[in-house]
């Protein structure tokens, strides 16, 4: 996703006035919205898309689970780089962004790695 595209085609400047946008947080500024998700979609997620299928997820009797390899340092980089919980109120540690833009970041994820997704939501 580019600059432009939020800019000339969403004209997101129009919505400014929206909880969210008004003041979004510093790791929101556009140019990084619009990189990090893909790169780190393309990078870290998509590469572990078979290996999820192959190994799936494995609940064990005493009810721990082991996720595919793989797995558990991809989410930490996911919630480290702050991309959990876009959308949700900052009072609950979220960053309070409008859902349209959480859900850019949704389709990236989804689109690289369903089964990752599936277990980060």
């Amino acid at each position: 996703m580019s600059v432009s595209l939020l800019n000339d085609v969403f004209q997101i400047d129009r919505y400014d006035n929206l909880p969210g946008l008004a003041t979004p947080p510093p790791m929101c500024g556009r140019r990084r919205f619009c990189r990090k998700p893909p790169s780190l979609a393309k990078e870290v997620l998509q590469p572990l898309n078979r290996v999820g299928d192959l190994e799936g997820c494995v609940r064990h009797d005493d009810g721990s689970v082991t996720t595919p390899k793989g797995f558990k340092e991809a989410y930490k980089q996911v919630a480290e780089g702050g991309w959990l919980g876009l959308s949700a109120p900052a009072e609950y540690g979220g960053q309070g962004l409008p859902v349209t833009l959480s859900q850019v970041v949704t389709e990236f994820q989804s689109s690289a790695n369903m089964r990752f997704r599936c277990m980060a939501a």
